[in-house]
């Protein structure tokens, strides 16, 4: 079963829980958009976020097929809602997100758009026109991870390239 999810998972490979030390805590991520504001959301998460616990997905089916798996436990999930309409087709699936953390993007600041996303109760929520490094720092503090430390990483990675 790992296997056919590796397979629809898009851009960044899925980590079991337990291997290579990673905890249980993994971040679930739905973003439809191909635009530039996606493209800096991702960047932002990347580099927040360790490529081992990133699960990407673009199509709502395989994000609904994964969310429909066990072991959705310490899960937290960032849904990137670049329009009206995307948002609409995430609260059709609301259901099945009821278990996880939740952090949304929303398109705008609109108070009908907002009372939506609240109804999905995230824990955080931020919007396409804003600078995406609060949305980094919140995910870091949900997934239990020592900004030293990803600067650690950072930096590590950064030595070994230029060499």
């Amino acid at each position: 079963m790992a296997q056919e999810i590796r397979r629809m998972v898009s851009t960044v490979p899925i980590v079991e829980p337990g291997q290579r030390g990673v905890s249980e805590m993994s971040l679930l991520v739905y973003d439809n958009s191909f635009d530039n504001v996606s493209k800096r959301f991702e960047i932002v998460i990347a580099a927040a976020i360790p490529a081992g616990r990133i699960e990407m997905y673009r199509d709502m089916s395989n994000f609904i097929h994964r969310l429909r798996l066990p072991g959705r436990m310490h899960t937290v999930a960032v849904l990137f809602a670049a329009t009206r309409k995307e948002l609409d087709d995430i609260l059709s699936i609301r259901d099945l997100l009821r278990d996880l953390r939740i952090i949304i993007v929303l398109p705008d600041s609109d108070p009908n758009t907002i009372c939506k996303a609240h109804s999905l109760r995230p824990r955080f929520l931020t919007f396409v026109s804003h600078d995406f490094e609060d949305l980094g720092a919140v995910l870091m503090k949900m997934l239990g991870i020592s900004n030293s430390n990803r600067k650690k990483e950072q930096s590590i990675c950064k030595t070994e390239s230029e060499k």
